[in-house]
């Protein structure tokens, strides 16, 4: 992968797309978890949650090098470990919504024990969309203050 684009490092770029689906497909499983008339939208739904973990897997891979060529500092260092944090919420967020939807489509093969894998999909759902969107704001909140703590301190 590119260290940069036209002299910009490609994280910063990257992430921009990450933030909007992460935060999109949060709401568009959330929603289409609990409001029945959304079921037909199963296959938006299910191709956010695809685009948000691409995107946010691409944003971690072009941030990890641009960490090895930024200096490490405290709050890079937050950065980097909310951004991990983040990561895993979305892994959650996406893994919730494939099982969710696959229920939903061949849920009668489950026989009894669709009932409880669909509570637990939503439930991961939740936990998903909920813990991206606030780790989301917290990761890119610190990767704000990384970049710009010494601007602002200087002005």
């Amino acid at each position: 992968m590119p260290e940069s684009v036209g002299g910009v490092p490609l994280h910063p770029l990257m992430v921009h797309g990450a933030v909007v689906f992460i935060v999109l497909s949060a709401i568009a499983s959330i929603a289409w978890a609990f409001i029945p008339k959304l079921r037909p939208y199963r296959w938006w739904v299910l191709g956010l949650a695809g685009v948000a973990l691409l995107s946010t897997l691409l944003a971690a891979s072009a941030g990890e090098t641009l960490e090895e060529l930024v200096k490490e500092t405290s709050l890079v260092e937050e950065h980097v470990e909310l951004a991990e944090v983040l990561e895993t919420f979305v892994w959650v967020l996406a893994a919730s919504t494939f099982v969710a939807v696959a229920v939903d489509v061949r849920g009668e093969r489950l026989g009894g024990a669709r009932r409880a894998i669909a509570i637990l999909a939503t439930i991961g759902i939740l936990v998903g969309g909920i813990g991206a969107v606030v780790m989301d704001v917290s990761a890119g909140h610190a990767g704000a203050k990384a970049v710009w703590d010494d601007v602002a301190n200087a002005a």
